[in-house]
């Protein structure tokens, strides 16, 4: 089974690479949502290096070995599981920076929603009898209706 005499060693030399592999995703993952500078860059690169040496086995495992000579082999091995793992960090980072986004976006809507109040009130409590005042609270109320729909728009995309 890919180069190996039977299926149990087959699939004991696959079991810690896929493990590793694993574990690496989640890392990287994580290690996004870490705020110091130093622990992220730390663990970024053991995410990398673990990342690569696991693509570096798996690769191994399924390539059948007499197609290159041995240097461009490893060679060829070694370049594609550093890329791999380079651009699965950088996707990883870009999906962790979206969820980040989001979540702050979310966490802000309670903050726009009291501020959307504030501007009703203010609507409600201006006098109807000066002239100016009434086109200018109708301004004011107008925005705010349009602020509700609008946050409740951002709600229903967000859930």
């Amino acid at each position: 089974m890919f180069g190996f005499r039977n299926a149990r060693m087959f699939f004991y030399a696959i079991g810690v690479p896929v493990t590793l592999f694993i574990s690496s995703i989640i890392l990287s993952y994580v290690s996004n949502f870490i705020g110091i500078k130093t622990v992220y860059h730390t663990v970024r690169n053991i995410a990398f290096i673990f990342l690569s040496v696991a693509s570096y086995y798996l690769i191994w495992i399924f390539w059948a070995k007499g197609d290159f000579n041995p240097i461009a082999y490893y060679s060829m091995i070694i370049i594609i599981a550093c890329s791999f793992g380079y651009f699965s960090n950088k996707f990883l980072k870009y999906i962790s920076t979206s969820t980040n986004r989001l979540s702050k976006i979310s966490n802000n809507i309670p903050n726009l929603d009291d501020r959307i109040k504030t501007v009703n009130d203010i609507a409600k409590i201006m006098p109807d009898d000066n002239e100016d005042m009434v086109t200018y609270k109708a301004m004011v109320d107008v925005t705010g209706d349009n602020l509700k729909e609008t946050i409740t728009e951002i709600k229903k995309d967000l859930n």
